[in-house]
């Protein structure tokens, strides 16, 4: 049978493209990219635990080769952040810098959660900065416990936050959550009558939060060079982002006045048994006491009587 071990793994993009004629990129059984013969694949190699690589697997193999390591995870952790207060222009601040995009997207590339954690800590900082400014946002994001703790925080350390307080109030979280909290309040304020004006405000809320934090990432994407990025997916990533936390309020809110009634007539009715109870409890109650008098004045005649027997 064919020698089925794959050729050194290319280290680069260059490389990669300049790999050998003819030879399919393979993963070995211990993890190791290289390159083998289609035919030495088909013939036994599949069997023996290689499988072939997608473009997207050796593009994440070579991202992890190269910033691999925690020290470059924390580094993501860290730009995930600034695109979150910067509504997605960290890499284009880091550029200014020295900073090169594409080390900053193979970071990205190698370390998703690092880079996720850190955009949920954008979103929560400037929470911490202002004392409940981007408030919706950062509940999404942390829980309202995490919310509750962080204003805390926040109102702890007046000076410093008298310090960071300009700056936070114009990062892109507070921001966004600002816009929310304008839509829902401009369409309150129309006084929309029925359901529609009950559900409306915050699934617009919600959607135009959701569609911002869309366009955010489409906007890192593009300050990292993207080459997938077209303004057809970046539209559909926008509307996307703002569709789901829109149908998911939308869904919530309308559940709850398809309940309303039941809840209501729930409600009502125990607040009628209730009462009910009450004035049971309270002519029993009257008619014991009225027992008990009557009881004590029939006692009071016999009494009586007997005196007048013994006189």
């Amino acid at each position: 049978m064919a020698d089925t071990t794959p050729v050194q793994a290319p280290a680069t993009a260059a490389q990669i493209s300049a790999a050998p004629a003819g030879q399919v990129p393979v993963f070995s059984p211990d993890g190791t990219l290289g390159y083998m013969p289609p035919d030495q694949f088909d013939l036994g190699a599949r069997v023996q635990g290689y499988r072939l690589a997608s473009p997207d697997d050796v593009a994440q193999w070579q991202a992890e080769q190269k910033y691999g390591g925690a020290a470059e995870g924390l580094k993501s952790f860290g730009e995930g952040a600034l695109s979150a207060l910067t509504f997605g222009a960290g890499p284009k601040i880091e550029e200014a810098f020295g900073a090169k995009p594409e080390d900053i997207a193979g970071r990205k590339e190698a370390h998703p959660i690092a880079h996720g954690a850190g955009a949920v800590a954008g979103v929560a900082l400037p929470l911490l900065l202002t004392g409940g400014a981007s408030a919706p946002a950062a509940e999404a994001a942390i829980g309202a416990e995490g919310v509750e703790a962080a204003a805390g925080a926040a109102r702890a350390a007046p000076g410093i936050m008298d310090a960071l307080r300009g700056a936070a109030e114009f990062s892109a979280p507070s921001l966004i959550a600002k816009t929310g909290r304008a839509v829902r309040a401009g369409l309150e304020a129309a006084e929309i009558p029925g359901v529609v004006g009950r559900v409306l405000p915050a699934v617009a809320a919600a959607a135009a939060e959701g569609g911002l934090y869309g366009a955010q990432d489409v906007v890192e994407r593009h300050f990292l060079g993207d080459p997938q990025l077209t303004a057809e997916k970046a539209l559909a990533e926008i509307g996307l982002s703002a569709l789901i936390p829109g149908a998911l309020v939308a869904g919530g809110k309308l559940i709850g006045e398809a309940v309303r009634p039941w809840a209501e007539s729930l409600i009502a009715k125990g607040a009628k048994a209730a009462e009910t109870k009450a004035l049971l409890e309270a002519e029993k109650e009257e008619a014991s006491l009225a027992g008990a008098a009557r009881e004590r004045t029939a006692n009071a005649y016999r009494q009586m009587e007997r005196i007048e027997l013994a006189l």
